[in-house]
């Protein structure tokens, strides 16, 4: 009597429940009655620096903080569920590019995509010429850029001597990299002395000689000794040439061209100054 007793209070429970709940009642499928536990979903991957412009080289570092995730990447722009790669190290930013990433653990949701978009930062190169020789225009690069020999081309004034591009008291060198905007000054030595301008010949410490004329190219010859010689052609126009005593010129159609020398004897610094005109 008890058993059936038992039976039919059982059986009237489940009545009452289907009754309320609306919902059938089968012993095979326990799961209809009781829905299973909703999965649990891996957190998103975070980013070390977020998106905007970033110095050449910096690396971008990924993060998840669901304990044993596993986070994948790409850096093209594909979807890293499909494409990405194994986080390991990381990711070293020298172009623009846009990193995507999620994160995986197995028994749980991947995490949403998060994404994070970087270019490279500008500076701009100032050349300050002292108000001598040619002026050179600003020069705006990208983070990481060395200086080359284009960039620190010497200038060239009549009377002057150019002795280099410098930063404060430190002469700046080809490679130096540019981490910010950068202000470089021309540094000027005025010569000793300065020679008097006339056609062919001159009056002054030294004397620019035509000595031959061979198949349209001249060449022209100072007195040697001295320790170093510096050629110009129409200075502000053309970069010095550094050679010997002798130099040798092509000239154009009949323009009116410049000639002019430094030389450096004992420390001393020497300029020379011809006209010529081919005719």
């Amino acid at each position: 009597m008890k058993k059936i007793s038992s039976l039919f209070v059982c059986s009237l429970c489940m009545f009452v429940f289907v009754l309320v709940t609306g919902c059938s009642y089968s012993s095979s499928s326990p799961d209809s009655v009781f829905p299973p536990m909703p999965v649990e979903q891996v957190k998103d991957p975070e980013f070390s620096t977020g998106s905007g412009q970033v110095e050449f080289g910096r690396k971008i570092s990924l993060i998840c903080t669901t304990d044993g995730a596993e986070i994948y990447f790409t850096t093209d722009g594909s979807d890293p569920a499909v494409s990405g790669v194994k986080y390991e190290n990381p990711i070293e930013i020298t172009v623009p590019l846009t990193i995507k990433a999620l994160a995986k653990k197995i028994g749980m949701k991947d995490s949403n995509t998060v994404s994070a978009q970087y270019s490279i930062k500008n500076y701009v190169i100032t050349f300050d010429s002292q108000s001598h020789g040619v002026k050179r225009e600003p020069k705006t690069v990208s983070s990481g850029y060395k200086l080359s020999s284009e960039d620190l081309q010497p200038l060239s004034e009549y009377g002057w001597v150019f002795l280099g591009w410098f930063i404060g008291e430190s002469k700046v060198v080809e490679n130096t990299p540019v981490n910010a905007d950068m202000t470089i000054t021309a540094k000027w030595k005025k010569c000793a002395s300065s020679g008097i301008s006339i056609s062919y010949t001159q009056n002054s410490d030294i004397t620019i000689s035509l000595v031959d004329n061979f198949d349209g190219t001249f060449t022209f010859k100072v007195p040697s000794g001295y320790d170093k010689y510096e050629w110009s052609i129409n200075p502000g126009l053309t970069e010095p040439v550094e050679g010997t005593e002798s130099y040798s010129f092509t000239p154009e159609g009949t323009a009116r061209y410049v000639i002019v020398l430094y030389a450096v004897k004992n420390n001393i610094h020497y300029c020379s100054q011809m006209y010529f005109k081919k005719s």
